[in-house]
């Protein structure tokens, strides 16, 4: 069954939410870093905020084949993109 699915029947709409808020939270910081740094003709930091912002995504849509081994892979990448979303903005603001 769906990981998402599964997380919606055994915990309601309101533990789905909770379940994807991480998510969602840094998709979206990681999607506003990237507009800035394309902005910014910052390729570096640009290529490297895109492709977390596109791992992240395709860790959850590949969740939705119910795999659980790939649901250890999201967590792992959401902690990493977390991390390196922090680093590059404690950067930006040292330069």
């Amino acid at each position: 069954m769906n990981e998402f699915v599964n997380r919606l029947s055994s915990n309601g709409v309101l533990g789905l939410l909770f379940y994807l808020l991480p998510f969602g939270y840094i998709s979206i910081k990681l999607l506003v870093s990237f507009v800035g740094d394309i902005r910014r003709k910052d390729n570096e930091h640009a290529s490297l905020t895109g492709t977390l912002f596109c791992s992240l995504i395709s860790c959850l849509i590949s969740g939705a084949s119910g795999s659980l081994t790939i649901q250890y892979a999201v967590w792992i990448m959401l902690a990493y993109a977390y991390a390196e979303y922090s680093y590059l903005k404690l950067e930006s603001k040292h330069v």
